[in-house]
């Protein structure tokens, strides 16, 4: 049978509807690529951000290598532009002046703020999608307050916004105009004015640009034109304000990401007296003087917020990085009005040295009253702030077994074992000089120094040893343990259980490391009039000695056999600056590395990706971080 075929062509419905459905997926196709949320914009977004952290990241290098130029540790003008130059342009390394911080904008646009201790803060610039309420308003003389609620036709010479909180706004304006800033808690009560300024005062900055930085406040702002006084009626429009006022609002980024510490950290409170007469606070009072108060050490701090119960004083004095007395603030109570209501964050501080001074308020000047440690804990708390790149700086040791607790342990000697990927951190066995029980051990502490791994219990597998360990040094040879016992002139050899291989004899050692090179040991020792380094085989034997005089308190090493250099620690000055000196092995000479601030009970120091560690056993030396801890510097 023939079969009869049909022509198989498009209809011209099934024609419509397919170019419907190809108009369809053309606009889907086209909004994915370029409409709000496409992947063409967050591809854009994703460069954008690529470019802007790697700025960050050489700018922070940039940093690092602005601290290492330096014998302080800390971040110089000179050290900065030198270090800075060729990542941003010559314009803003010429905007670096002074002691920092300093703000600086990176070829993407981003601003930076730098301080001198190292942190690199983005900025966030917002000088658009912002309104100033300006209002007519007067100023009381008599109590500095600027009154909104004018009368009708009063004559008027300035304008003012609202009340508004600010993280950080720079605030420029023309030659012509003056400027006044008020001051309010966040409930929107007067708390002070600074004088009228001009472009022209001297405590501005020149060129025009950011005139005046006002951080972390409620304020108002009041525009004058200088050609007028308090009788003249001269009003300015909102087209002659944007002409001749500017400004920029910051966000500090890292401030989404700050880290809250409010354990692990100890207050060394010392029995204290007031100075009426300059507000100094004194701590070395005499026997029998009348005391109501505590006050602690001088300490740091990125950012604090301090509680108090309704019950106490506190008093905030401020001092230089010298200790040098600054100014104190007045006794503050909780129901203070320029204070939160609800008994949190009564008090932020940023970035100052601080003594701290707490007093009860059922005595006066006159009154004898004494706070303990636990009524001082349950009427006092705190939360200590910092970015994570200044987390990296400081490390509040763990607790251990037999410790003390929150105050982890007296570290002696320090070694990072490659294999295992943690450090080896020899612990004394006292926490304080009286105790009369010792409980030596040596502590296996996380690469972060924050988590304690297990302990090596020698006080258990060697109960003859004395419990006076100091330095100790991984044997990559056999993966073992050298300790040094200073006070019995002896050099431990164990292994990782802790179980005893042998001893050699070696007097007044400190400070040990283990060289792979020669399968030896290098040996640092105190002498009277200074130390020696020693290189020995592992039976005692001298291949070759250092001699050093001079240089007193010589204590733990750390041997970098790339350069052939060993780095190690002298003083014991546990209120001021300690010190790295290093030697040159293949000329013996010696020589002034580093001067440590923030380090005072030195005990253990190590080089690892161009960080220097630096165990301190404040605690038991009572020194002016009275805690044990781990400081962490750039190289």
């Amino acid at each position: 049978m023939v079969k009869n075929e049909r022509n198989k062509g498009i209809t011209l419905i099934a024609l419509i509807v397919t170019i419907v459905v190809l108009l369809i997926l053309a606009g889907v196709t086209i909004n994915a690529i370029t409409g709000s949320e496409s992947a063409m914009e967050k591809a854009t977004e994703a460069r954008e951000k690529n470019i802007q952290g790697s700025e960050l990241e050489q700018i922070k290098l940039c940093v690092v290598n602005a601290m290492a130029q330096g014998l302080d540790g800390k971040v110089s003008e000179t050290n900065l532009k030198t270090a800075l130059n060729g990542v941003v342009a010559q314009s803003e390394i010429n905007k670096i002046t002074g002691a920092g911080p300093w703000t600086i904008q990176g070829n993407s646009g981003k601003k930076y703020r730098i301080t001198n201790s190292g942190l690199v803060d983005i900025l966030d610039v917002i000088t658009s999608g912002f309104d100033f309420k300006w209002q007519a308003a007067t100023l009381d003389s008599s109590n500095g307050v600027i009154n909104t609620n004018v009368l009708s036709g009063y004559p008027l010479n300035n304008y003012l916004s609202d009340i508004f909180y600010f993280d950080k706004i720079k605030i420029n304006i023309s030659d012509n105009i003056l400027i006044k800033i008020a001051y309010y808690d966040a409930n929107g009560n007067f708390i002070s004015a600074e004088p009228w300024k001009s472009k022209s005062q001297t405590n501005w900055s020149n060129g025009g640009i950011e005139k005046i930085t006002i951080e972390d406040s409620y304020i108002r702002i009041c525009i004058a034109d200088t050609t007028v006084n308090s009788t003249g009626a001269y009003t300015l429009t909102s087209e002659e304000i944007a002409s001749r006022f500017s400004y920029e609002i910051y966000k500090n980024k890292l401030e989404e990401n700050v880290e809250v510490i409010s354990s692990g950290f100890y207050f060394n409170w010392k029995t204290a007296t007031l100075d009426s007469s300059n507000g100094n606070i004194n701590y070395s009072a005499s026997s029998g003087a009348t005391l109501n108060n505590y006050l602690s050490d001088v300490f740091h701090f990125e950012k604090i917020k301090l509680n108090i119960s309704d019950n106490l004083l506190i008093k905030i004095a401020y001092y230089d990085k010298n200790d040098n007395f600054i100014s104190a603030d007045p006794w503050k109570s909780k129901n203070q009005t320029n204070w939160s209501s609800g008994g949190t964050e009564q008090i932020i501080i940023e970035d100052s040295y601080i003594r701290i001074c707490i007093a009860d308020t059922t005595v006066n000047s006159t009154g004898a009253y004494t706070l303990t440690d636990e009524q001082l804990s349950s009427r006092f708390t705190y939360e200590i702030y910092g970015s994570e790149y200044e987390q990296k700086s400081k490390i509040v040791l763990p607790d251990v077994e037999k410790g003390e607790t929150g105050k982890g342990f007296t570290c002696t000697g320090l070694t990072y074992d490659e294999t295992d990927k943690c450090f080896y951190v020899g612990n004394y066995g006292k926490m304080l000089p009286s105790d009369s029980t010792i409980y030596n051990t040596i502590v296996k502490l996380s690469a972060d120094g924050n988590t304690v791994l297990g302990e090596i219990k020698l006080y258990d597998t060697i109960p003859t040893m004395t419990g006076d360990i100091q330095g100790l040094t991984v044997d990559y040879s056999d993966n073992t343990i050298w300790v040094v016992a200073y006070a019995e002139g002896k050099i431990y050899h164990i292994n990782k259980s802790g179980t005893l291989i042998g001893t050699v004899n070696h007097t007044g050692a400190n400070g040990i490391a283990y060289d792979n090179r020669t399968d030896t040991l290098w040996v640092l020792a105190i002498t009277n009039n200074g130390g020696n380094i020693k290189n020995i085989t592992k039976s005692g034997e001298t291949n070759k000695t250092i001699t050093f005089t001079g240089i007193s308190a010589v204590d733990q090493m750390y041997l970098d056999t790339q350069s052939n250099t060993i780095y190690f620690s002298a003083g014991a000055n546990y209120n001021s600056n300690n010190y790295i000196y290093k030697a040159n092995l293949n000329t013996d000479e010696i020589s002034l590395y580093k001067t440590l601030e923030d380090s005072y009970a030195i005990e253990g120091i190590w080089i690892k990706d161009n960080l220097l560690y630096v165990m301190n056993d404040g605690y038991y030396h009572s020194a002016k971080y009275r805690y044990n801890y781990m400081m962490i510097y750039s190289l």
